[in-house]
């Protein structure tokens, strides 16, 4: 992936100047520098990564106080903990474990996804399961049985932590309530130390907010020393005396002024924000909105809960932990609220919005077989080819090589059966790591893999579709170094001369002799266009013979933009000048080669070097024309000195596309993929909040009505979705003025002030029959029903009047639903 796309720079564990390093000498993250090996794990909530941290901060311990675990469960933290301790010089006491060893005494819950796996009955006594998982551990513990309790005296403290010593660390997975986490501190927090560590497994879940509020009230007295990647946990070091601070914690009381609590909140996002940025901040929101719930403030609850929606569907995220639980939080929300909020309140219907934009964008993540269907090659060619690269592998004598690129082409690499032979695969590196391994081998960024490339003499890209910028990248990082990186799919003479030449027609960096470029003669192309004062420009284009010199495709290419559409591209861009585009919908790549000339005319392309101008995002890899080539290869044949600027995504959806950038930073988006309803207005409602206040969207075909009756209704398949979405849309829009529909086949719309304020439209105009012909997802027909929308799929019957006669007289004359009917000013033009 190009650096460009990482809008989220990898975040670093270790939140302190203090380095942790590595047996070279190397930086290296807490969670990596001593994994728990495989053999002495035992079943646990935790994750790899926390349990390998664990494991590092136990061996770390100097032996200056006790360890208390408090919520062991069946003890994946402290095998990791005590077998860390074990490596360490220092001498240690036992480990003292509190835990009450009970299973919920509920069985939906026992049985729930996230519990059902310890086979636990409904209030079942599991402390003999755990002494039998740590039958050879148990001289290293001291456990006591018992709930810990919410409100505390002195005496009580005393008996509970009878040893009453000072606490080199502290771990916490027992605050399930406010109170509760108060008496850990009073009776526990009280004797740690300058030095003493604090490790708050659940701090980043959102259920838990006071854990983020109490550790700010005691931000002088703990500072963040390490958050584990893609985990609830963080650990604070302690910097001073906290029993004084602990008597001051804020009372629930003194957080029911909805003013009070929104400062705190605020203050709380802040602080996180400079300690981990702000884009990673955003898992404040999601503890903003529980706790707005907890003390009945249901305006507070909408807002914070939209800002973590917004925030989990964002690159912000995407090395951070985010609730697993959110999505059946926000649905469930409604019936909650309806406890404290009036049915007719607007509230309940802001958040009903919010349910089911969420349960839009849940519905159409990635399908799980994509996949396996959407490569560049053939799977009995790929399989070819990489028996091949294991044979010159192991006839050129690697026997440990590290993979670049961590992504689904890996995936499928390891199921079926690779590597062959003798080789080990030390680590996969990748330029922006969405999971910490594959197929159990870590995934890391080139610059932080260390160690793992010890004994490495070889580098081999995994990626059919960016071969070519994966070993470009490996050349620049490695190239002066003694690993061999080793081409794939193009390297002569590594498949048979069929599959060669099969490459050859898919890889999109290179044209074909025989796929020649068609232009436009200059005589087509208007210089005026009335419509452009609506941008802020002048009615008389200056740049067409840029666009003449631009604008081609080759013979091979269907379905793309026509000149007039480019034009219109062109025009928009001009007002624009977004250094961030997103298209959905690929195809060819003709109208992306279009996005990209545009923006390198209007823009200053020497401070942009090395960034990436156009992201497109489409769910095929090969066009749906002309299976033998790959999406997005007219880009190469079409602008070959542009091509470093655009990267193309094979195999996604505008979900994954709004997940590469940050709230707010796309600055134009085009959306032309499947034009059935609703799918342009699902595209939207998944960049919603990608896209910038005022930032324009292109969508292409919203003529077809007027299009489809002019040609004569004989074979012509009218669908209407991005039509529309345009023809309703209740705020600024702009599109050609022209007699032929032909040449008014595209508009824009544009965003307002805040995006949020188009949600209602979007999800409201879901209600309109379905043109996919089938059944909407249950998910979503289930979230619009408290807004009174029944969903359904358009009939063949229905269809066949919308094919013939273009449309019912209901969509040639929408009418807004009344609560948009007075659409709100539209932003100033760019």
């Amino acid at each position: 992936m190009p650096a460009s796309l990482q809008t989220t720079p990898s975040l670093r564990e270790r939140l302190t100047d203090d380095q942790v390093l590595d047996s070279l000498g190397n930086p290296i993250d807490p969670g990596d520098a001593l994994p728990l090996p495989l053999g002495l794990r035992v079943p646990t909530m935790l994750v790899e990564r926390e349990l390998n941290y664990l494991h590092w901060l136990g061996a770390s311990l100097k032996g200056a106080g006790r360890v208390v675990e408090l919520g062991c469960f069946l003890g994946g933290s402290t095998a990791a903990l005590v077998e860390g301790m074990k490596r360490s010089t220092a001498p240690h006491k036992p480990v003292l474990v509190y835990d009450a060893f009970e299973a919920p005494n509920d069985e939906a819950v026992t049985n729930s996804w996230w519990m059902k796996q310890f086979n636990l009955a409904p209030g079942e006594n599991f402390r003999k399961r755990y002494e039998v998982l740590h039958h050879n551990r148990l001289n290293h513990l001291t456990i006591r049985e018992g709930w810990l309790p919410p409100k505390i005296s002195p005496e009580d403290e005393r008996s509970l932590y009878p040893e009453q010593e000072p606490i080199e660390l502290l771990f916490i997975d027992a605050a399930k309530t406010s109170d509760v986490h108060r008496t850990i501190l009073r009776t526990f927090g009280r004797h740690l130390k300058p030095g003493s560590i604090v490790v708050q497994q659940d701090f980043v879940e959102m259920m838990v907010p006071w854990l983020p509020l109490h550790m700010w009230q005691l931000r002088h007295v703990f500072e963040p020393l390490d958050a584990v990647r893609r985990t609830p946990t963080v650990a604070f070091r302690c910097v001073a005396d906290p029993a004084p601070a602990i008597e001051q914690l804020w009372a629930e009381s003194d957080l029911l002024d909805p003013i009070v609590r929104h400062n705190a909140w605020q203050r709380v996002h802040q602080y996180w924000s400079d300690v981990v940025g702000p884009n990673a901040a955003g898992f404040v929101h999601g503890h903003a909105a529980r706790h707005a719930e907890m003390v009945a403030d249901a305006a507070s609850t909408v807002d914070a809960s939209r800002a973590y929606e917004a925030w989990v569907r964002s690159a912000g995220c995407a090395q951070v932990y985010v609730s697993p639980f959110w999505d059946e939080y926000i649905v469930s929300l409604h019936d909650r609220l309806l406890k404290t909020v009036s049915t007719q309140s607007p509230l309940l219907d802001r958040l009903r919005i919010l349910a089911a934009e969420s349960a839009v964008r849940c519905s159409v993540s990635r399908k799980e077989d994509l996949y396996a269907q959407g490569y560049c090659l053939p799977l009995e060619h790929r399989d070819e080819i990489w028996n091949a690269v294991s044979a010159h592998l192991q006839s050129s004598g690697h026997q440990k090589i590290a993979l670049f690129g961590a992504g689904a082409h890996t995936t499928w690499l390891f199921e079926s059966g690779w590597p062959k032979g003798n080789v080990e695969i030390t680590c996969i590196l990748d330029d922006w790591p969405r999971e910490d391994s594959l197929n159990d081998i870590p995934v890391v960024m080139p610059g932080e893999a260390g160690d793992l490339l010890n004994g490495v003499t070889a580098i081999v890209p995994s990626s059919d579709a960016h071969e070519l910028q994966l070993i470009a990248q490996a050349q620049e990082r490695f190239g002066s170094t003694s690993y061999e990186i080793i081409p794939v799919y193009t390297r002569p003479g590594v498949a048979s001369e069929q599959c060669v030449q099969a490459m050859e027609d898919y890889l999109p960096t290179a044209s074909v002799e025989d796929d020649q470029l068609e232009g436009i003669p200059p005589s087509f192309v208007p210089s005026e266009a009335p419509e452009r004062t609506q941008l802020g420009l002048s009615a008389t284009r200056s740049w067409t013979h840029a666009f003449v010199d631009r604008f081609a495709s080759p013979q091979w290419a269907r379905g793309f933009v026509r000149f007039s559409d480019a034009l219109f591209l062109w025009d928009v861009i001009e007002a624009a000048k977004p250094r961030r585009a997103v298209e959905i919908g690929t195809a060819s790549g003709v109208s992306t080669a279009a996005l990209i000339s545009a923006i390198a005319h209007f823009s200053r392309l020497e401070e942009m070097e090395g960034q990436t101008l156009v992201s497109t995002f489409d769910i095929a890899s090969r066009c749906y024309f002309d299976g033998t080539r790959p999406i997005g290869a007219a880009v190469a044949q079409v602008v070959p000195d542009l091509v470093n600027y655009v990267s193309i995504h094979p195999g996604t959806t505008a979900i994954d596309a709004a997940k590469h950038f940050n709230i707010g930073q796309i600055d134009f988006a085009f959306i032309d993929g499947d034009h059935r309803h609703p799918i342009p207005t699902i595209d939207l409602i998944a960049l919603l909040y990608a896209l910038k206040p005022g930032a324009f969207v292109v969508l292409h075909d919203v003529e077809m009505q007027a299009l489809g009756a002019s040609v004569g209704a004989s074979g012509w398949d009218v669908v209407t979705g991005a039509e529309q979405l345009f023809k309703r849309w209740p705020f600024e829009k702009i599109q050609p003025c022209n007699d032929d529909p032909a040449l008014n086949n595209i508009g824009a719309i544009r965003m307002p002030a805040n995006p949020a304020d188009a949600a209602e439209f979007l999800v409201t105009l879901l209600h309109e029959p379905w043109e996919t012909h089938e059944a909407p997802p249950e998910a979503i027909a289930d979230a619009l029903e408290p807004l009174g929308l029944t969903l359904s799929a358009q009939t063949n019957e229905a269809h066949g009047v919308a094919k013939n006669l273009g449309c019912s007289q209901r969509c040639v004359e929408p009418a807004l639903p009344q609560k948009l009917s007075t659409p709100m000013a539209p932003p100033a033009a760019t």
